[in-house]
């Protein structure tokens, strides 16, 4: 599906009609500086930001030719590109922002944005990703991520990166309060990251993982079935277990075969069916869904549909009580 023309319209960060308002504007919402724009003519400058769990996602359109200086910050920079021709020059090195690649950098720079262009840029925090690096070989990394500038978005594992960070934005777009989604697309789109760009740590995601063992599965699935109000989360299970993020995921698969995050939903669509046809409960449906984890009702019935082959609405009504349990 393809992005909107203006992405995350309904969540404006700021727009500018003249230099002098960009270059106060700017300075405020992004820390940074207005080193060249057209003085002497109006401009048409917009920028839209979602917050996320561990960062934000910026569309910026400045109408005219402008150069914007960023000085070195705790986050990477993700450009992808969206309309028009741009760049950033990174230590007197000139990155090109075009279709097929996009640009990661956190020192500082000048993004260079031709009079169309349009971008997406993915600020994720810096400690948020050395997180999730952690979290993937399963052990503390102790040198400091840093990336190849250039990313190369004509490779095939890139179609994941964009996939995500697409989905991401037509997520923000349907339902500002699927937020559940969105951490879950925030983290894929931190391990499709680092699984696609060039770093220094990438050696250390080389090679298949030693698998996780039966106790520490059981383990994982314990700590599911104790937080069913949620949905599942990786981080949890790398410091139950002190396995990698990969290790447990192939483990579930041999060991069980299916992954965590589908263990994760089957307990808490079983829950909910629990709930729904208990007679004495007095919940609603969208409460229901909403104590076991699901923020969007629309996403829960469908699942719900096809796990149990009915309605949540029909087993309230009915209080049907048994139901195909596939895992233990």
């Amino acid at each position: 599906m393809p992005l909107p023309q203006i992405p995350l319209a309904s969540y404006r960060a700021f727009s500018a009609s003249t230099v002098e308002t960009l270059q106060s504007t700017i300075h405020s919402k992004l820390g940074a500086a207005c080193v060249a724009a057209p003085m002497e003519r109006p401009i048409a400058a917009l920028a839209n930001c979602y917050r996320l769990s561990a960062g934000e996602l910026w569309f910026c359109s400045y109408g005219e030719a402008v150069k914007i200086g960023f000085a070195e910050g705790d986050y990477f920079r993700v450009q992808v590109h969206h309309a028009g021709a741009g760049s950033t020059e990174i230590n007197h090195r000139i990155i090109p922002v075009q279709p097929g690649q996009g640009c990661v950098s956190s020192a500082a720079a000048v993004l260079s944005f031709g009079a169309g262009f349009q971008q997406l840029a993915w600020r994720v925090n810096r400690q948020a990703l050395a997180l999730k690096l952690a979290a993937m070989v399963g052990a503390p990394v102790s040198r400091t991520l840093e990336f190849e500038p250039a990313l190369d978005l004509t490779l095939p594992r890139a179609r994941a990166f964009l996939g995500i960070l697409h989905s991401a934005v037509h997520a923000i777009t349907a339902d500002e309060s699927n937020r559940y989604l969105l951490v879950e697309l925030e983290q894929a789109l931190m391990v499709s990251l680092l699984s696609l760009g060039e770093h220094n740590c990438r050696s250390l995601l080389q090679g298949p993982p030693k698998l996780a063992g039966p106790w520490q599965l059981r383990r994982v699935e314990d700590h599911i079935d104790a937080h069913l109000d949620r949905p599942f989360n990786i981080e949890d299970a790398v410091n139950l277990t002190g396995c990698s993020a990969r290790s447990i995921y192939r483990a579930f698969q041999k060991y069980r075969g299916y992954s965590p995050l589908e263990f994760s939903k089957h307990r808490r669509l079983l829950t909910a069916h629990r709930l729904l046809a208990a007679i004495e409960s007095n919940k609603s449906i969208a409460q229901i869904a909403e104590a076991c984890g699901f923020s969007d009702l629309s996403h829960f019935s469908r699942d719900y549909r096809r796990m149990f082959s009915e309605s949540p609405s029909t087993t309230r009504c009915t209080g049907r009580t048994s139901a195909k349990v596939r895992f233990r």
